[in-house]
């Protein structure tokens, strides 16, 4: 794996926790981050080149008022020439192996000047310098003090966490996955809420360091102590001088909460009569979705034992909105009284407030919120209706799609799509351009015939554009 990859799953990495809302232990909202990596185009025109898109970064975050910018730096840096940016392909022609390229710098003195623009107002002013502040970590070889004003001994709206001292080297990873700093500045974070072994252990020592000593809050300095340290007895493998962190600070910054929990999301898994409990340790959600992923296979492995033996297991990507969490507010054996949570903040509070957790297969009746699923004893026996309808046919390589008029549907006699016709009629009363897709997973067998499952399929109203539409779209 080449340098630039490794910087960028370092980026990756970072932005993963410091997103994260379960655990939150820093809790930025995604859409106030800006991460940028290198292209190794050789057009310039066909894509903006990474210094104008870090100083619309900047733009874009004095304009959403942010006060804090929490900038963190994985890549090259030299004393001569600054940043390195971007990386381009001179000759595409070239092999890779032999391919020669051209860097572009952000020098140490035009990185100070996009830093300064934050501290401008729209309206040109100079904004109060209390009001605006600036977590910097650089991860970086040679990496530099970062002041404002030059003169200064420090900068109050500064506070630096570098993974180096100006005078030595960082520390890649040989396996590619990043840098030594981020690895332990991950760990600091993350550690207790996630319940995880120190790094050291994994390799193979002993560690006397962890856990991570505090109360509410992780700041710079404590997490430099707990960085530093490690590093100190990794390093002690590689007889090498210690690779240190350092700490800029006119005073000790929090950075990010002390979530000392070894505490277990815990589900109820319900399908039909059939319950069962599971837990997930804490993991690095940002939404329900992601949460849907680890729990969708977990469900379909303990609830269905059919799903175990089946050739044509359900993909999560694709079924995982079959499932939905809930809450119940009432009697364990009444349905009615639970609340469907809808992002991973109800997850969390209705965690927090001490409420069972439900995860169970969507109702056909919410079929206005996205798809649903069902298993059945005879699917050709339960869609037998297709016969008598006037459908469009999609087959892709992992499903067939049946693409039905909603109109035509709900005239349909079968008694076993009455609850789902009712849901159609309520939302045709709202929205009339739309159409019912019939979705069934499918396989090709040994002699290329052409194989769907018997026992589940599923349903989806997708919208329709009208001809205006379409046309305005095109002339986009």
């Amino acid at each position: 794996m080449n340098f630039s990859n490794s910087c960028a799953i370092d980026v990756a990495d970072i932005k993963k926790v410091i997103i994260s809302k379960c655990p939150l232990v820093v809790g930025i909202r995604e859409k106030y981050v800006r991460t940028i990596t290198p292209s190794d185009s050789t057009s310039p025109e066909h894509s903006e080149d990474c210094i104008s898109q870090l100083q619309r970064a900047f733009n874009d975050l004095k304009e959403n008022d942010i006060k804090t910018i929490f900038f963190y730096y994985s890549g090259h840096y030299s004393k001569a020439d600054g940043f390195i940016i971007q990386k381009r392909k001179v000759d595409t022609v070239v092999p890779s192996k032999e391919q020669e390229y051209k860097c572009e710098h952000l020098s140490l003195s035009n990185f100070k000047d996009m830093l300064r623009s934050f501290l401008v107002q729209n309206n040109g002013k100079t904004a109060d310098r209390k009001d605006k502040n600036f977590i910097i970590t650089l991860d970086c070889c040679e990496a530099p003090i970062i002041r404002l004003d030059d003169s200064a001994s420090h900068d109050d709206n500064i506070s630096q966490l570098n993974a180096c001292r100006p005078d030595q080297a960082a520390i890649k990873e040989p396996d590619g996955s990043g840098s030594l700093f981020k690895k332990i500045f991950i760990q600091a974070l993350t550690m207790k809420s996630t319940n995880d072994n120190c790094f050291l252990q994994r390799d193979g020592m002993r560690c006397g360091i962890c856990p991570f000593m505090g109360e509410d809050f992780i700041t710079i300095g404590s997490l430099n102590t707990y960085i530093g340290r490690h590093m100190k007895e990794y390093q002690k493998l590689l007889c090498t001088e210690p690779q240190m962190p350092l700490q800029y600070a006119s005073s000790d910054v929090k950075i990010a909460y002390l979530v000392d929990s070894t505490s277990e999301l815990s589900f109820t898994m319900k399908f039909g009569e059939i319950q069962k409990e599971y837990k997930i340790a804490y993991h690095f959600f940002n939404n329900t979705s992601q949460l849907k992923e680890t729990l969708f296979n977990e469900f379909m492995d303990k609830m269905l034992d059919k799903e175990k033996d089946s050739q044509l297991q359900l993909k999560v990507d694709t079924y995982k909105d079959i499932l939905q969490i809930v809450a119940k507010t009432g009697p364990k054996d009444k349905d009615k009284h639970k609340l469907k949570l809808n992002n991973l903040a109800q997850v969390m509070s209705a965690w927090n407030g001490k409420r069972e957790l439900y995860v169970e297969m969507r109702e056909i009746s919410t079929i206005e919120d996205g798809m649903v699923g069902v298993f059945n004893d005879d699917t050709e026996k339960f869609l037998s209706f297709l016969d008598e309808c006037k459908y469009k046919k999609q087959e892709e390589p992992d499903h067939t799609t049946y693409k039905i008029d909603l109109a035509l549907f709900v005239k349909v006699k079968d008694d076993s799509l009455k609850q789902l016709q009712v849901a159609i009629l309520a939302y045709r009363k709202k929205e009339k351009n739309a159409e019912l897709h019939i979705i069934r997973p499918c396989m090709r067998d040994a002699k290329g015939l052409r194989k769907m499952r018997d026992d589940f399929v599923c349903f989806k109203i997708e919208k329709v554009k009208t001809p205006l539409e379409t046309a305005d779209t095109e002339s986009k």
